[in-house]
């Protein structure tokens, strides 16, 4: 386990990634929340892909994964990684 996992085992929450996708022009890509999630107020609700990082899976796996899975797509280059957390 790393020194972040340690820190935070205790939580009751997986680990998590997040990603910011950006374009050749240095357009963000924001998602629109679903309906189904955030009730009416889904217009107002807009995040960057993120999700859970599955049990034994590679955190860099998990970014691609949830890349995927909220936009379609795999096709991105890892330009840069936190050390830790964000918040």
């Amino acid at each position: 386990m790393s020194a972040v996992s340690d820190r935070f085992a205790h939580l009751p929450y997986r680990p998590c990634v997040g990603i910011i996708l950006l374009n050749p022009r240095g357009e963000v890509w924001i998602g629109q929340r679903k309906k189904k999630w955030v009730g009416d107020q889904s217009e107002h609700r807009w995040q960057m892909p993120q999700g859970g990082i599955d049990e034994g899976e590679d955190p860099r796996e998990a970014a691609f994964r949830e890349l995927e899975e909220e936009t379609g797509t795999r096709k991105a280059t890892i330009i840069a990684e936190t050390p830790g957390w964000l918040s």
